[in-house]
């Protein structure tokens, strides 16, 4: 049946680029949709707290909260410039399968059963200890998401080269939109009665919700699976003409190519003379090590939203379906700012964005945490406002940067070129490490709430500096 489904779709795309190229945009949506799981995180986080605690180990700490991200993150971007380079010596279907093969969980044949894999393990560790929750939903689910997805942006731009941004910003909206999806449905089977977390714990402890989480992580890993299934089927290459012999080439799974001769009138034919910078070469241009440190000065904060923002809320606001519906509407704004951000790059440049995003979002979480001192619906409607700023300008993380790379360093070895930039990510894992061996303690402390989130801010500001020098180099 899948196979059947998959040839089908492959007529049908090789018939008109347009259409090919809109089929490919969608499976890259529906797969990044997938990653998008991630952002649920937040959602999650106070329930699998409240299990861990409750169940597991009384004496783990909140602030330990933190290290799911962080971990998810940092493998991410250790991973990502390995699928970039796998998909370029063997193929990108390869590389899908490839990691099916590493986690031996679900038959099929994508990156992304690691994700869904992942998430399926939790159901069996989450009940045993909180070190292999990590392992599972923090290490797996980055290695799937890093494998994949700067080879998911790179197949589907090669159709649109005039409107890279735009397609860039298409497909990672699906990436902000996994909380939209995600976050009803855990919490409609968690806690759909809204019981309240304990007045003086603020933590979730009521056995009757808690005993539901293990088998949520069956029911979102299924989902998954069916919508990374789908989204293979339609995403595809396209072919690439050979200018100078008027043929045109079609990788197909395994890498190798046929070449037949083709007339002169390929619709879909894109040949440009646009510059491509090899990975080798990259480290020679000043604008490589610049988008490195604006990077790693985003991934502080990045890691902070996504996996404390619901926790801080629920500090101060008891009411859970309220924090999930924002929750899930900052996910609508996460999504449609990628599309945003992506259209203003097409239309004008990444760098004057990317420096009005940086100054906005340090503003943002400087104040942010000051929204714990109000209460009543005063602090419902300013957490409201802020959590809906906060996201809408980490928007701008994935869309603005793969952009500026594929302008740059060109499309080529974006895959790879992206991958070794994300890099940077693994520098804040090491980070929240030395804080932690410092503090000689396995969590995270800086004092306070306000604390972390004016850390995030000094980061952003200090990413404004570096995008403003940034933008006088060019």
């Amino acid at each position: 049946m899948f196979v059947r489904c998959f040839h089908i779709v492959t007529e049908i795309m090789q018939g008109d680029g347009t259409i090919a190229g809109c089929f490919s945009v969608l499976g890259g949506y529906l797969i990044h949709l997938s990653y998008g799981y991630l952002y649920s995180l937040t959602n999650m986080v106070p329930y699998i707290m409240g299990y861990l605690i409750t169940f597991i180990d009384p004496h783990i700490c909140v602030q330990t909260s933190v290290w799911f991200s962080a971990v998810t993150f940092a493998v991410y971007g250790i991973f990502m410039p390995l699928g970039g380079f796998l998909s370029r010596k063997i193929g990108y279907r390869p590389v899908l399968a490839l990691s099916c093969l590493f986690l031996r969980l679900i038959k099929t044949t994508q990156i992304d059963c690691k994700i869904s894999g992942g998430v399926l393990l939790s159901y069996f560790t989450i009940q045993k200890t909180y070190v292999g929750v990590i392992l599972t939903y923090s290490f797996l689910f980055g290695t799937g998401v890093g494998l994949g997805f700067s080879v998911t942006l790179a197949v589907a731009a090669t159709w649109f080269p005039e409107h890279r941004g735009l397609v860039v910003g298409l497909v990672v909206s699906g990436y902000g939109m996994g909380s939209l999806v995600f976050s009803p449905i855990q919490t409609f089977l968690i806690n759909p009665n809204n019981v309240p977390v304990n007045n003086v714990t603020r933590q979730f402890d009521d056995p009757e919700i808690l005993n539901r989480l293990p088998h949520v992580f069956l029911v979102i890993g299924v989902i998954l699976s069916v919508t990374q299934i789908i989204g293979l089927i339609l995403l595809r290459s396209k072919p690439k003409w050979n200018c100078e012999d008027d043929k045109i080439e079609i990788l197909d799974d395994s890498g190798s190519s046929d070449c037949e001769i083709m007339d002169d009138e390929v619709k879909f034919s894109n040949c440009s003379n646009a510059v491509d910078i090899t990975p080798s070469r990259l480290f020679r241009h000043i604008d490589f090590y610049l988008l490195w440190l604006i990077e790693l000065c985003n991934s502080i904060p990045l890691t902070l939203l996504t996996s404390s923002y619901k926790l801080f809320g629920q500090s101060f606001i008891s009411d859970d379906k309220y924090l999930t519906i924002i929750v899930t509407m900052t996910a609508v704004f996460n999504a449609s700012g990628r599309i945003l951000w992506g259209t203003i790059v097409d239309q004008f440049s990444y760098k004057i964005p990317f420096c009005i995003i940086s100054l906005m979002w340090a503003i943002l979480l400087l104040t942010f945490p000051y929204i714990s001192l109000t209460d009543g619906l005063t602090a419902k409607i300013l957490y409201c406002i802020w959590g809906i700023g906060g996201f809408l300008f980490l928007s701008s993380v994935s869309t603005v940067a793969p952009a500026a790379i594929g302008s740059m360093f060109g499309c080529t070895n974006m895959a790879i070129n992206y991958g070794i930039i994300a890099c940077a990510r693994m520098r804040r894992f090491l980070w929240f490490l030395q804080e932690s061996c410092i503090k000689g303690t396995c969590t995270i402390r800086l004092g306070n709430d306000i604390s972390a989130f004016q850390y995030s801010s000094d980061m952003r500001q200090e990413m404004v500096i570096v995008e403003d020098s940034y933008s006088r180099t060019a």
